[in-house]
């Protein structure tokens, strides 16, 4: 039987839930349970926010005369959005900690440069400054630090089509090449796209067992994941972890670092 505050706490997610539409995925009985253990052993509840950090960034310091200037969406998800699901927990009495990792491409010609990748987080840590929920139970990490052990799945990367379909790859490989539409420099061929395609998705499928195993920085291996992305960013990480995506818990804008137009 689920405690109380669990309830209350799952009940005010899921209304957030409904207004992440684009998201497009419910959350899972998986965080309700683990909530509800975090209550009953007196535990924090363990949060993980993966902020992408593209190759788009480096546009947009250059667009805005070599510094970051925080857009809206940015400045909403720090401010307001962030400590409104803080708030959420501390109402019943429950501790969360949040850990947000900077996370650059695995692919190194993919990989954002040093300057713009400190600059932005600079920007955003700056976002945070005197935002009490924020200061006090969020973190705010280099990916590269937490996990700098990554090295992709071999047996995924030598035999990619007993892990992953043609038609999922199809899908990957036609989404980024509409993406590299935005920056001309960074074409490729399709042939190019699908093989950094397949080393991306063994990286990712590492990532997921690291995150979830015994060097993960969460107790257990077991963590709620708030996406800055649509979901199904997060389809690979089940290749290693069975149901790795009932983490998600989708209650926040996603890409809050687009610029519109």
């Amino acid at each position: 039987m689920r405690l109380r505050e669990t309830q209350k706490i799952m009940s005010a997610l899921r209304f957030l839930n409904q207004g992440a539409a684009e998201s497009g995925k419910r959350i899972d009985e998986w965080a309700d349970e683990y909530v509800n253990e975090c209550i009953l052993n007196g535990r924090p509840v363990e949060i993980l926010l993966q902020w992408c950090s593209g190759l788009g960034l480096a546009k947009r310091m250059e667009q805005q005369g070599g510094r970051f200037i925080p857009l809206a969406a940015e400045t909403d998800l720090i401010r307001k959005q962030i400590p409104r699901v803080v708030r959420i927990f501390a109402e019943q009495g429950v501790a969360v900690s949040w850990i947000v990792t900077f996370n650059r491409s695995y692919i190194e010609r993919r990989r954002l440069p040093d300057a713009p990748y400190l600059a932005y987080i600079a920007m955003v840590k700056e976002l945070a400054r005197g935002i009490e929920e924020v200061e006090r139970n969020v973190l705010f990490l280099d990916w590269d630090e937490v996990a700098n052990c990554i090295r992709p799945d071999e047996e995924i990367l030598t035999g990619f089509d007993r892990f992953v379909s043609e038609r999922a790859l199809a899908y990957e490989v036609r989404t980024f090449l509409q993406m590299l539409e935005q920056y001309p420099d960074a074409l490729a061929s399709e042939a190019e796209v699908r093989r950094e395609a397949e080393k991306r998705i063994a990286f990712e499928s590492e990532e997921a067992r690291f995150l979830a195993g015994p060097a993960s920085p969460f107790r257990d291996g077991r963590f709620l994941l708030i996406p800055l992305e649509r979901p199904e960013r997060y389809v690979f990480f089940n290749l290693r972890v069975p149901g790795f995506t009932k983490r998600i818990v989708s209650v926040v804008g996603l890409y809050p670092w687009r610029v519109e137009g």
